[in-house]
């Protein structure tokens, strides 16, 4: 327990002191802030100019001076819903270097909150919270998220809060955390899936009344056709990143697009044949089942909604954190299951030099977790039809989702 605090500290310092040396956006230890100049110029705009949020040029003029000792400037494309850019206005309003530290600070907290949600349905996450806090921060996808200036964590926190309102039947809190994924709207889709052949009404009148919400928001901000504007937007810049960060990419689609061309027909029919598979796989297994099911399948799901999504990235790949969290229930016990956490990290670890390589490592490990998740869920259920002393009142204790 102490060497953890210990550790949880020395990453804390390590933040602290980047923050504190060097000028602008500029550190000891390189450029500060990631991807997140573009989150903060996008609230600059909104504070400005709304109708300019998808200007390249007027995001560049906000950008200025936030890319280190770049001598050539640089820019991130915001193409995000405009709704998302409505926290980033109030964090445009600090100093540079002080609104990095409260999004980074933000983040965490969502991490931590994520994980605190599952800890029902997680026993090493009850058992070894703070240790489990730990190993989830310096998982490499989810660091760079939390320290690249990305919403990783809330992807994470969302899908989090899902889980636990299926396994309590809360039907308001799964349907909030499946709408809160439209600041993200690709990885909505997976969970509006289960929802349906859940049959959660309930929850999928709160996710309509969520995308009624977003639009009107976004329809305030960006006027009513914004939802055209900002798909050209995402059209656009998905054909201008690909040849760029294609070795990046970890959906189905992406690593197609990243391995035959962008757009290219064999690609295409690949990358959604595969997503289309995966997510009737998930949707078939969350038939019926019953609701002492919901972590194993929640372990399923989770690099599901990755690999279906048209467009994902490795630091999206934070989100493995949950599927991690349930499948590593015996770590402290089998050996099986420490390689399995230690070869998942350790090829994580390999992205870096994912440019050297045709497709990306997080992805690897997206698609391995999937599987350890499917044999998991397949040794329950065939252990579900065995019957055993007491079998009747414990299907009566888990009444099916549906």
């Amino acid at each position: 327990m102490r060497n953890t605090r210990a550790l949880l500290a020395a990453l804390g310092i390590a933040f602290a002191v980047a923050l504190l040396t060097g000028s602008g956006s500029t550190t000891a230890s390189g450029r500060l802030g990631g991807d997140y100049p573009s989150f903060y110029a996008a609230g600059k705009l909104l504070l400005e100019d709304p109708s300019r949020l998808y200007d390249p040029q007027a995001q560049a003029r906000e950008q200025q001076g936030l890319f280190g000792d770049e001598r050539d400037g640089g820019q991130l494309y915001f193409a995000y819903p405009p709704y998302d850019a409505l926290p980033y206005a109030a964090l445009a309003q600090l100093p540079y270097r002080l609104s990095y530290a409260v999004h980074t600070a933000a983040m965490v907290a969502a991490a931590v909150a994520a994980l605190w949600l599952v800890r029902p349905m997680a026993p090493l996450v009850d058992r070894y919270f703070e240790q489990t806090v730990l190993a989830a921060l310096v998982f490499y996808p989810l660091f760079k998220g939390v320290t690249g200036g990305q919403n990783t964590a809330l992807v994470l926190l969302a899908v989090a809060a899902f889980a636990r309102g299926m396994w309590d039947g809360r039907e308001l809190l799964a349907g909030l955390a499946a709408g809160g994924l439209l600041l993200k709207p690709q990885y909505a889709v997976v969970l509006v899936v289960v929802l349906v052949v859940t049959r959660r009404w309930r929850s999928l009148g709160v996710v309509a009344a969520a995308g009624v919400l977003a639009y009107l928001a976004g329809a305030e901000l960006a006027g009513w056709g914004w939802v055209g504007e900002w798909l050209d937007q995402v059209s656009w810049l998905a054909e201008a990143d690909a040849p760029a960060n294609g070795h990046n990419a970890i959906s189905f689609l992406g690593v197609a697009e990243s391995l035959w061309g962008f757009g290219a027909p064999v690609a295409q029919v690949v990358g959604w044949g595969l997503a289309a598979v995966a997510a009737c796989l998930v949707a078939g297994w969350w038939w019926r089942a019953p609701r002492s099911a919901v972590p194993a399948l929640m372990a399923v799901t989770a690099p599901v909604v990755l690999l279906v999504a048209p467009h994902a990235i490795y630091y999206d790949g934070g989100l493995l954190v949950l599927a991690l969290a349930i499948l590593a229930a015996g770590f402290a016990t089998s050996t099986r299951t420490r390689w399995a956490v230690a070869v998942v990290y350790g090829i994580s670890l390999l992205q870096p030099w994912s440019n050297s390589l045709r497709v990306a490592p997080v992805f690897v490990v997206t698609v391995g977790v999937l599987g350890w998740a499917a044999a998991r869920w397949t040794a329950e259920r065939r252990a579900a039809r065995v019957p055993g002393p007491g079998a009747a009142g414990a299907a009566g204790a888990h009444p099916p989702i549906t």
